[in-house]
């Protein structure tokens, strides 16, 4: 048997209001504070060391969907693969010799 009848609330007044909020004020007070105190050297030594973990990290924080408009064309031409190739090396550095295709360095 259900405890409250359909439509009905446990809590008729609702919570008290910025009750749960406090929490999570006090959380990101403390991240805001510890990216401003070591956010750019954080994030660089993630992306050196670790890539796949900073391009994940980056990707969560992109939004899932994203919708423009635009009157405006964009032509670009596209870059020869060999050029992709070579920024994927600047970027992540080269795999462990003998790793499979697709292997991402550590």
């Amino acid at each position: 048997m259900a405890k409250f009848k359909k439509g009905e609330s446990g809590n008729p007044n609702g919570r008290p209001k910025g009750s749960r909020d406090k929490l999570g004020d006090a959380f990101f007070a403390l991240l805001e504070r510890a990216v401003q105190k070591h956010g750019e050297e954080v994030m660089a030594a993630l992306a050196k060391d670790h890539p796949a973990t900073f391009a994940n990290l980056m990707a969560g924080l992109l939004p899932a969907d994203v919708r423009i408009k635009s009157d405006h064309t964009i032509t670009r031409q596209p870059e020869p693969i060999s050029a992709t190739a070579e920024w994927l090396r600047e970027t992540v550095g080269e795999p462990a010799r003998g790793a499979p295709p697709g292997t991402l360095p550590n």
